[in-house]
């Protein structure tokens, strides 16, 4: 049985996945990553550990399992498996995505980043050869049909366990924590995986998106913005 953990990129996914483990033991699966599995689980300072990073044969042996697999994708949805799926503001989540094709894909000079940061966050912001862009994305988990727990990124920082065991309930999914806390800070975070924990902050487009470009952002996304009850900054109106 598979069971999403499914959201646009930089929504959460990667914290959501480090509470299940560290509060139900629970080892997750990433359709992007299928490596063999650490073999030093104890070296806490490593990502895959963090998050309790599993390899698998085939989705569709995990599908056909009698065992609970819950797996990682930033894909849009494509079949009725349960999912959790994370939404996050999308300045929020675009912001934090630009910093992060720079930072991994690109690997962008320092004297190039300023520059380079406005046009890649221009890009995505429209583009939708990314995981379907951010409204289709975010539309095509929370209009499914299968069963689907929605959790709010910014609900996940602020009430992580409650939300967490929330949305399992939806599920149906009777899991029986493990540890019950989470000991690491988001500080503790940031200093072993700085490539995936930069900020963690809510509202974080305030200081990384410019007024021109929230405006363009609008123009693509008021729709499903305000399907989900987020508002414009004081002043911004749809380019």
């Amino acid at each position: 049985m598979i069971v999403w953990l499914a959201s646009f990129p930089r929504s959460g996914n990667t914290f959501l996945r480090l509470l299940l483990h560290h509060l139900y033991g629970i080892h997750t699966h990433d359709i992007y990553v299928n490596l063999p599995d650490p073999i030093d689980r104890s070296n806490t300072k490593d990502l895959s550990t963090l998050v309790g990073y599993k390899s698998y044969q085939s989705l569709d042996e995990l599908a056909h399992s009698d065992e609970i697999a819950f797996v990682k994708t930033h894909e849009l949805s494509n079949d009725d498996h349960a999912a959790i799926y994370v939404i996050r503001d999308g300045r929020d989540s675009l912001t934090s995505y630009a910093h992060f094709i720079l930072t991994n894909e690109i690997k962008c000079a320092p004297s190039q980043y300023a520059n380079m940061y406005a046009k890649t966050l221009r890009k995505i912001i429209y583009y939708t050869d990314r995981f379907g862009g951010w409204s289709r994305n975010v539309a095509s988990w929370t209009k499914r049909s299968g069963p689907t727990a929605i959790i709010r990124y910014e609900d996940l920082v602020a009430h992580p366990i409650e939300t967490l065991k929330l949305a399992l309930n939806q599920l149906n999914l009777d899991l029986q924590p493990a540890t019950g806390e989470v000991k690491l800070s988001f500080d503790q975070l940031k200093e072993i995986s700085p490539q995936f924990f930069r900020k963690g902050k809510v509202g974080s487009h305030k200081d990384e998106m410019p007024p021109h470009l929230e405006a363009f952002f609008w123009k693509y996304h008021s729709r499903m913005m305000d399907e989900l009850g987020y508002t414009r900054s004081l002043g911004i109106k749809a380019a």
